[in-house]
């Protein structure tokens, strides 16, 4: 009889932990619960004191969740009762409770998911508006090289300045990589927009001055918009627009 009996408890122990959802797996579920607005499986996924959070879900995107979050990246560390389930887009935390592994679905985690499409959207857009910025820049920079050729020849230094506006292309289609190279190329053009300017003794009467106070203006506006861009960059990570190093 006690034989029959454990042999019972290794069958229902064995059972159990084939059945047992893993801390990757349950954080996925929530994911995609979350972002097609499934409230009910998405109450099931969480622990118990989070559960108010995931309440009141409005119907979302039934697929791309994939697409939007990258899934199959998703990479578990388990410590105990506690683990982590994450990639480069999102992080979860997750608590082991008697039915398993529940995600802890704070409000910010659970908005981030619902809400993702719309804050990548923001996202996009201020970068768009950051490179128009950008492009404004290099359009005066250019026409104060036109200026200062218009006077005579150029210095060494002006010279490496136009050769730097002709470097400098906004027509791509944007990824990581052309953005970090691109705005790398925007901080080197800044350092020599500085290191050439050439005010003149007659300042006042000076057409280099106008330029000069337009360049000084543009580098006000690009500071504005590097901190909304890097604003929504750091609430919304993306494999698309990275956060911009700014000094």
């Amino acid at each position: 009889m006690k034989k029959m009996l454990l042999i019972a408890f290794l069958i229902a122990a064995l059972y159990s932990c084939k059945t047992s959802s893993s801390p990757k797996e349950v954080a996925k579920q929530f994911i995609e619960a979350v972002y097609a607005g499934d409230a009910p499986t998405a109450s099931g996924l969480v622990t118990e004191n989070t559960k108010a959070s995931v309440s009141n879900l409005k119907a979302g995107e039934t697929t791309g969740s994939e697409e939007q979050f990258s899934l199959t990246t998703l990479s578990e560390t388990v410590n105990g009762n506690t683990a982590e389930v994450k990639n480069d887009l999102i992080k979860l935390s997750l608590q082991k409770e008697q039915e398993g592994w529940k995600v802890e679905a704070s409000p910010e985690l659970v908005a981030s998911i619902s809400n993702r499409r719309a804050d990548l959207a923001v996202l996009k857009s201020n970068w768009e508006a950051l490179l128009k910025e950008y492009e404004g820049r290099v359009e005066i920079a250019k026409e104060y090289v036109q200026y200062k050729n218009g006077q005579g020849t150029l210095s060494p230094q002006m010279q490496s300045l136009n050769d730097m506006i002709n470097t400098l292309n906004a027509k791509t289609t944007w990824d990581k990589e052309k953005i970090s190279i691109y705005v790398q190329g925007q901080k080197q053009l800044a350092d020599m927009i500085d290191k050439s300017i050439e005010p003149s003794f007659t300042a006042g009467t000076d057409m280099g001055m106008n330029y000069i106070l337009q360049l000084s203006n543009a580098n006000d506006r690009i500071k504005a918009a590097q901190a909304a861009y890097n604003q929504s960059a750091k609430k919304t990570p993306s494999g698309n627009f990275p956060i911009l190093p700014l000094p």
